[in-house]
């Protein structure tokens, strides 16, 4: 029987929440109105009866993968069988991997500790992933890119599991997810005034209205004001007055986070069923190769096995 790629596919821990939506095909109102209806010392009603049918149907329905985990699933597929991966870049994601070390230094100073990047790659049989901060306990650093983002900042699903396969990889069962507000880079900076120059046809930027929106530039990118003249002393500020900085407190939100067994049991039941998806996948994939063109199946075959080779 062929090797698949997909034996012992891990899920990362990065977006291990796109497997993890649609939990729960029945909710706790429902499983107490079985139990209700179940239990009723009166005959129950013609409609009563219906209702408990499909109540029952529906909590004992098979587990289906929901379309979003599917979604999901097909980018992974299209990664490990044919090499092709959306490049994401964008600059919110760009600040959050540039300014990671700044996020760092601020949650250090609030906590007064020494947190430093964690560079270490874990991996179990189900899952894998390299988490910020392994302190006692599993953090995980975001930086916002502006303050609007770091106000909206709230704890989302997709983050509360990422910082869960973290804690079940590091051996723990309580974490933090934590935002960070801090100066974004000269050169993002830089770049919107350059189109600002260029939106305002003023490329010296002498005209007043640029100076009152390059001001404002400032003001939205640099929260501190003295870590920022410390890493670009020779920067020339639009803004006379530089009594705009937020103090470190208020640039920082947290949430803590809590891995229960039921959550362990439920990643590992999800992981196995995206296994599933992704073996059945892969197959049909090479079936249609085989009929296809023996020389492109056997160059496929070649592939996955080199491939398992090299993993192995």
């Amino acid at each position: 029987m062929q090797s698949s790629l997909f034996t012992n596919w891990l899920q990362r821990a990065s977006s291990g929440g796109h497997i993890l939506t649609g939990s729960k095909k029945i909710s706790a109102v429902q499983l107490v109105k079985i139990s209700e209806l179940k239990n009723r010392t009166k005959a129950l009603t013609a409609n009563m009866e219906k209702e408990l049918a499909g109540l029952i149907e529906k909590r004992d329905a098979p587990d289906l993968l929901p379309g979003g985990v599917i979604t999901h699933l097909d980018d992974v597929f299209r990664d490990v069988f044919d090499g092709r991966r959306r490049l994401l870049k964008n600059k919110y994601l760009d600040k959050g991997t540039i300014c990671e070390q700044d996020s760092m230094q601020l949650a250090s100073y609030i906590d007064d500790e020494f947190y430093e990047a964690h560079d270490k790659h874990y991996a179990n049989k189900f899952v894998c992933g390299s988490p910020d901060i392994v302190f006692e306990d599993v953090k995980d650093i975001k930086s916002n890119y502006d303050k609007d983002s770091f106000d909206k900042a709230e704890l989302t699903i997709l983050y509360t599991w990422q910082v869960r396969f973290y804690l079940w990889l590091c051996g723990f069962t309580k974490g933090e997810l934590v935002y960070c507000l801090v100066n974004n880079t000269i050169e993002d900076l830089n770049n919107q005034k350059y189109y600002l120059k260029n939106a305002l046809n003023d490329i010296d930027g002498t005209s007043s209205e640029y100076k009152k929106q390059a001001q404002q530039i400032e003001r939205n990118m640099i929260f501190d004001v003295e870590a920022w003249k410390k890493n670009y002393p020779s920067y020339d500020f639009e803004n006379t007055d530089l009594n705009f900085s937020i103090s470190k407190v208020r640039r920082i939100k947290r949430f803590d986070i809590e891995l229960l067994p039921e959550h362990i049991s439920f990643i590992k039941k999800r992981v196995k069923m995206c296994r599933e998806y992704l073996i059945k996948k892969e197959k049909t994939q090479l079936e249609i190769l085989k009929n296809y063109s023996e020389e492109d199946y056997n160059d496929k075959i070649k592939f996955i096995n080199s491939t398992l080779k090299e993993i192995s």
